[in-house]
């Protein structure tokens, strides 16, 4: 599991493909299941609850990262979230 509390994101080590993608808001279960590409070189990421499960590997990367409200990100193969600001 991967929690943000005010710091830093902590992920577990991987790959991960996601296509570009500018402005994600999600306020539920966005990506309940698979994510087959990731999201890279996107601006932001917010999301708000829910959870994302990654059932392939994966890489999210973005310069904004907004985890609230009892999100839960779950990596079942490997996977490497970056970004600059969290």
């Amino acid at each position: 599991m991967i929690g943000n509390y005010g710091g830093k994101i902590q992920a577990t080590k991987g790959d991960m493909n996601i296509k570009t993608v500018n402005n994600v808001e999600n306020s539920s279960n966005m990506f309940p299941n698979s994510i087959k590409s990731v999201i890279s070189a996107g601006n932001e990421l917010n999301i708000n609850s829910g959870s994302i499960v990654y059932n392939n590997d994966a890489l999210l990367t973005g310069r904004d990262i907004t985890i609230e409200a009892a999100v839960s990100i779950e990596n079942k193969n490997n996977a490497l979230i970056n970004a600059k600001d969290v």
